[in-house]
């Protein structure tokens, strides 16, 4: 009896023995998976975002609509996430298995980005004079045109107002640089060059570059030689919010300026030292007739001040409405605006409708569509 149980208490030891080993090997090997996507600050998707297990060399990156999907060790501890020019986070491991992080843009990295030409480069990697206005400046002053607007916010750009309603003022960039053509800059709207702004609504633009040097022509040829402007106009967020946005102004414009007048008997003690004699129209009997025919007033009652009734207060008004959205396959923008500006003088005015729409659409990884309307 006794050699019977030995017999089978040592294979029930051995036995023991492989699956004490066997759980150990499962509970050090088992993982778990982790999937989830990173996006921005604003919800736009991070492509080719890096996450890692800290401490370890397990690791992935996003695809290009931000989804991730790593296994990790159970007993992993922290996740970490980077992205170039993105400050990095860590989060604790627990039970989850979804993990969508925001990350947000480091200031200590991420610097001015300008746009030159064709491309974008770093504000530190551009060895011209540039120099950016943003929408907000552009519309802290009522202003009817973009030139109008610039005036007195970029060092070395000279505006000059003609004071007519509806006309652009005249621009110079580094003062007249011909004798015989033209010394207006180059303008680009949304990379399309143009030579009028008189039509474009100051409300629409996002931004404004100012290149200053002759390093642009090295970009846009001779067509540069006078400057460039280049302006971007707003467009849709991919944050899935609809926005609205509404920008109204009434303003008045007079000549500050006028001339003092003589009045009626100023101008014959004026007539006397200067010619001797008195004006026949202001002598019996003359300074009793009509001024003209059919007219209640004489030459005598004639004292009229022609500066106040040539000038007048003119009125000017702009209304602008704007309507932007989109997500991460479309987004949009459209604006319509409304600008009456009345001259100071009788028949000078300006009136201005103006309608834009432009959108984008993601059709795949490398192709898109879109449009830019203007009227």
């Amino acid at each position: 009896m006794r050699k019977l149980t030995h017999r089978f208490a040592k294979p029930a030891t051995h036995l023991f023995t492989v699956l004490f080993f066997l759980i150990l090997s499962f509970s050090a090997f088992s993982q778990k998976k982790i999937s989830g996507k990173v996006t921005d600050n604003k919800g736009n998707p991070v492509h080719r975002a890096s996450v890692t297990v800290k401490g370890s060399n397990t690791g992935t990156i996003t695809n290009e609509e931000g989804d991730y999907s790593i296994t990790v060790p159970s007993d992993a501890k922290v996740l970490l996430f980077s992205s170039v020019d993105m400050a990095p986070i860590e989060v604790v491991l627990g039970s989850q298995t979804t993990i969508n992080p925001s990350l947000s843009p480091s200031q200590t990295i991420l610097g001015d980005i300008v746009v030159v030409g064709y491309g974008t480069q770093k504000r530190a990697s551009v060895t011209g004079a540039i120099s950016s206005v943003n929408s907000k400046t552009m519309t802290e002053v009522p202003s009817i045109s973009v030139s109008q607007a610039l005036q007195g916010r970029v060092a070395g750009l000279q505006v000059t107002s003609n004071g007519s309603p509806g006309t652009d003022p005249i621009v110079r960039i580094r003062g007249i640089s011909s004798i015989s053509f033209a010394s207006d800059p180059l303008y680009v709207v949304d990379g399309f060059p143009t030579g009028d702004l008189a039509t474009l609504d100051v409300r629409d633009i996002e931004s404004v570059d100012v290149l200053k040097d002759a390093s642009a022509a090295a970009i846009y040829g001779s067509r540069a030689t006078n400057g460039v402007i280049i302006i971007t106009t707003k467009k849709g967020r991919r944050d899935g919010k609809l926005k609205v946005n509404l920008d109204s102004y009434v303003g008045f414009q007079e000549v500050t300026e006028r001339l003092s007048l003589l009045n009626t008997d100023q101008f014959k003690q004026y007539a006397i030292a200067y010619r001797g004699s008195q004006i026949p129209r202001l002598l019996p009997p003359d300074i009793d007739q009509p001024v003209y025919t059919g007219a209640t007033q004489t030459y005598g009652q004639t004292n009229t001040d022609w500066h106040d009734a040539y000038f007048k207060t003119g009125v000017m008004t702009q209304h602008n409405i704007g309507l932007s959205g989109g997500n991460e396959v479309s987004r949009f923008y459209a604006s319509g605006g409304f600008n009456d500006q009345q001259g100071t003088a009788p028949t000078v005015a300006y009136r201005r409708y103006n309608f834009r729409i432009n959108s984008d659409h993601v059709i795949s990884k490398i192709f898109t569509f879109g449009e830019n309307l203007y009227v």
